[in-house]
């Protein structure tokens, strides 16, 4: 596989690696199975707001998604739909801070903040789901070798006014430092849990 396809595969994972401690936590909450870390749970939010939107949508967007709509111009109402989908998915990340800090000031807004979180989170995990399907298949399809070199090399030099190498390395430590404050049981299960359901 390109590098640019290898590098929205694993920018897909952390993100959705993301929406599942938010969805699990959310869950967690309203069982109370766990109790509120807001620290972790703004970690989240900024995740959340920043890293879809200001470093991985712009990849695909300015050359991904433009190079596909160049070699399928069939393929502009799928990936118009798509842009539609990540401006939907804006508006509910703000609900979602709006949601958290309600929450944070109140316990009894517990019940907006497990909606707002499990709406977001699916979200976003159908939304990459549906590039995963559509569009990446079909730009395996119809790039060239020099399509794919063209793409690889904006990817890996972030050519975009909103990307660096420095950014990377900010978000890099915002994923690490969310992954280390995760309550591993809450979100992905106990060991017994995990060996039944293997079993």
């Amino acid at each position: 596989m390109t590098l640019a396809y290898r590098i929205v595969r694993s920018e897909h994972y952390e993100i959705n690696l993301v929406m599942r401690c938010l969805h699990n936590l959310a869950d967690a909450l309203h069982r109370e199975a766990w109790r509120p870390d807001f620290d972790l749970l703004f970690l989240i939010l900024h995740h959340a707001e920043s890293f879809p939107a200001t470093f991985h949508h712009p990849k695909e967007e300015d050359y991904l998604f433009e190079a596909v709509r160049c070699r399928r111009p069939e393929a502009g109402p799928m990936l118009d739909r798509l842009g539609e989908e990540r401006a939907e998915g804006l508006a509910l990340v703000s609900d979602l801070r709006q949601a958290l800090e309600a929450y944070a000031g109140c316990p009894a807004a517990l019940g907006r903040f497990h909606a707002a979180a499990k709406s977001h989170a699916r979200h976003e995990r159908q939304h990459m789901r549906r590039e995963e399907r559509t569009i990446l298949p079909l730009a395996l399809q119809v790039f060239s070798k020099e399509d794919w070199r063209e793409i690889d090399t904006a990817f890996e030099r972030n050519q975009h006014p909103l990307l660096s190498a420095g950014r990377r390395a900010e978000f890099d430590k915002l994923f690490a430092l969310i992954l280390r404050r995760i309550p591993g049981a809450v979100v992905f299960g106990s060991k017994d849990a995990r060996k039944k359901k293997a079993a």
